[in-house]
């Protein structure tokens, strides 16, 4: 898996994405280990304003990556014979050495989902933290 990062900058309420600051890091001079070595690799700010999350390797039902910190949809497909059920809104974490998608702060094993099931990105904790409904 190859790993990927983005970042939430809340100064500027943008989120970042660290493979295409990169080239322009390192381009601009900024002197790391990694470019005076001649390597190639990931340029992370080190500010308390960014805020940090990594691609959990996993694609949507839609293809789009699944990061730490996404707000996604859970959900049954609808087949002949059941209707669609009810849709749960989770969020993507990290803990304990793997991913988790949480509803109302309860761990779901979405991970393990089926072909009957899905998993869709619909937002993130930063640019739409009204997904996140309280607990009823």
């Amino acid at each position: 898996m190859k790993i990927k990062v983005r970042a939430w900058n809340e100064n500027t309420k943008v989120m970042v994405d660290l493979q295409k600051i990169t080239p322009l890091a390192l381009a601009d001079g900024m002197s790391t280990q990694l470019s005076l070595q001649g390597g190639s690799g990931l340029f992370i700010p080190f500010l308390k304003s960014m805020k940090l999350m990594q691609f959990t390797g996993l694609l949507d039902k839609n293809g789009k990556e699944i990061y730490e910190g996404d707000v996604v949809k859970l959900g049954r497909l609808p087949t002949e014979e059941e209707p669609e059920d009810d849709e749960n809104i989770a969020e993507v974490i990290f803990s304990k050495g793997q991913f988790w998608c949480t509803h109302y702060g309860f761990p779901v094993h979405s991970w393990a989902c089926n072909d009957k099931c899905f998993i869709e990105v619909v937002g993130n904790i930063y640019e739409n933290p009204e997904l996140l409904k309280e607990a009823p």
